[in-house]
């Protein structure tokens, strides 16, 4: 008994999981003993009472050739120190440096343990030696079956690119990454031939139906914006992929909007150039609010790829914006109506970096975006408002835009996933009217219907814990909170919460959406809840 009570003193620094599972065992047993030895105590005894130190490994270092020295940081070794020297750890160190040589296109490296001190606390330190062998460069890559798009988009999407050295990550993704694509799949697995210093690959491919027909429609409940009764809205967006077989895509976006509002969009784009590194796009948008004005903008966009994760943007665009009905301003002298003809043509300029494993359903990565643009806005005199004081607005003058976007998905359990998220977005003029401003609503702020909320600036934080059910199916419950400048209206805050659930039928993706919002002093009305049905068809 005295042994008993001496081992659990003598084990008082476990953890709260590993004290569980200890009190589950005798500990006069061999698998007492063995459990203990995977949790670095070493020199433990179970039956005669006796731990001894918890080994941990306090210092490590690397040694062999210089060439694999020099493509191990010195940081990467820190991550592993003050850890409990287990033999899950041994075996941990040396493949995860065998690994990162090898992403860089020594296939052949070696790591192995070289020696070991420990001194009478259990403190160790440990020493690896490293062999790169010979760089590995892919000499050839044969395509067998259709690839409708160019081969740099196939070097860009895979990371693989003869004459560069191969990297294992890069093989061991290949068939994730070509199943993320619009354009073909893996039919086999890829045959990989080693020479001395080159490799060749070979990838057998299928076809994939990547033209989409998706679309969403939205349950308005009674009494929202105008209209006094429950109104249906939704959005139906056509993508054809490669048509001509030049990799090229076209989408089409119709949306159906609150109060008899509708907006149209075209986008033309070559996503792969210039060994796949340079997307193309241009765009087309119609915006028809209610009764109020009609927009139009045209804009050209140009994305450069530094990395699978990394993009460069530039955009130009041009709006126009007209009164479609004159009739209740013709009287009017000073103040200006909430909407006025205007001019704009501005320059974006920003990055963007997304990692995550999923395009439909992430379950871990991040999603960074940052855009700032610089134009020139003026207003324009129309016929219908003969008594207005147009020389009172403000000249020509120059406007801004900043936007920023941070996601971050973190799995928590196999099953269990964490997305936060941060939004962040400004406008800059010497005044503005309602029709230039952004429009909030929908996925973007969920719980209010698409297309309702006018503001110049807004900051949103997002909350969102999601049950995988299968591969790109969850269940999501979310809260979201924004603080917003609304026309008019000035600072408010908003608060949402719901539910989400999506799957994978055979007819499509879906995801159906239950979101409530309100303004913060309001009270929460589940009568007002907003439904929302979202679906992707490929075909």
């Amino acid at each position: 008994m005295v042994a008993v009570i001496g081992l659990q003193v003598a084990l008082s620094g476990l953890t709260p999981p590993e004290k569980r599972l200890w009190q589950k065992l005798r500990p006069d047993t061999i698998a007492a003993e063995s459990l203990l030895r995977s949790w670095g105590y070493w020199q433990a005894a179970p039956q005669g009472g006796q731990a001894g130190p918890r080994f941990h490994l306090r210092s490590l270092s690397i040694a062999g050739d210089s060439t694999a020295q020099a493509l191990i940081p010195p940081r990467l070794l820190k991550r592993w120190q003050g850890r409990p020297l287990t033999p899950a750890l041994l075996q941990e160190v040396p493949v995860a440096l065998r690994q990162m040589l090898a992403n860089q296109g020594y296939l052949y490296a070696g790591a192995a343990w070289h020696h070991f001190f420990c001194d009478s606390a259990g403190r160790c330190t440990a020493q690896l030696h490293l062999t790169s062998g010979p760089l590995v460069r892919l000499d050839t890559i044969f395509l067998r079956g259709p690839w409708p798009a160019s081969r740099g988009a196939f070097y860009q999407i895979t990371g693989l690119r003869p004459g560069r050295p191969i990297s294992l990550q890069a093989l061991q993704m290949l068939p994730h990454r070509l199943r993320s694509t619009p354009y073909a799949t893996l039919v086999d697995t890829p045959k990989l031939w080693l020479f001395p210093g080159l490799a060749w690959l070979e990838i057998q491919l299928q076809p994939k139906n990547a033209n989409r027909l998706d679309g969403s429609l939205s349950l308005l409940p009674t009494g929202s914006g105008l209209s006094t009764r429950p109104q249906l809205i939704g959005q139906f967006d056509l993508v054809l992929v490669s048509p001509f077989r030049l990799g090229e895509q076209l989408e089409a976006h119709f949306s159906q909007l609150p109060n008899r509002s509708q907006r149209l969009q075209v986008r033309l784009g070559l996503p792969y150039l210039w060994l796949g590194l340079l997307a193309l796009q241009g765009k087309f948008m119609l915006w028809r609010q209610d009764t109020s004005f009609l927009s139009r903008e045209v804009g050209f966009s140009v994305r450069y790829r530094l990395s699978p994760a990394w993009t460069l943007l530039a955009e130009g665009q041009r709006t126009t914006s007209r009164l479609l009905s004159t009739a209740p301003y013709r009287a009017l002298v000073w103040p200006p109506p909430r909407v006025l003809d205007f001019d704009r043509q501005g320059l974006t300029l920003g990055w963007e970096f997304q990692n995550t494993d999923l395009r439909t359903a992430p379950r871990q990565g991040w999603i960074l975006t940052l855009t700032g643009t610089q134009g020139r806005r003026g207003y324009r005199q129309n016929p219908g408002l003969p008594a207005f004081q147009y020389d009172r607005l403000p000249p020509p003058s120059p406007y801004r835009e900043v936007e920023a976007s941070l996601e971050r998905y973190t799995p928590i359990t196999a099953l269990l996933t964490l997305r936060t998220g941060l939004r962040l977005y400004r406008y800059w003029a010497r005044g503005y009217v309602e029709n230039e401003l952004r429009r909030l609503g929908g996925e973007a702020l969920r719980g209010f219907p698409e297309n309702t909320l006018p503001t110049a600036a807004y900051v949103q934080g997002l909350l969102e814990l999601r049950l995988h059910l299968e591969e790109e199916g969850y269940l999501a419950a979310f809260a979201e909170v924004a603080r917003l400048d609304l026309y008019l209206l000035g600072n408010q805050t908003t608060q949402a919460a719901g539910l989400a659930l999506q799957t994978r039928l055979s007819a499509g993706l879906f995801r159906l959406t239950f979101a409530a919002a309100r303004l913060t002093g309001n009270p929460w009305d589940l009568r007002r809840l907003l439904v929302s049905l979202t679906w992707v068809s490929e075909f």
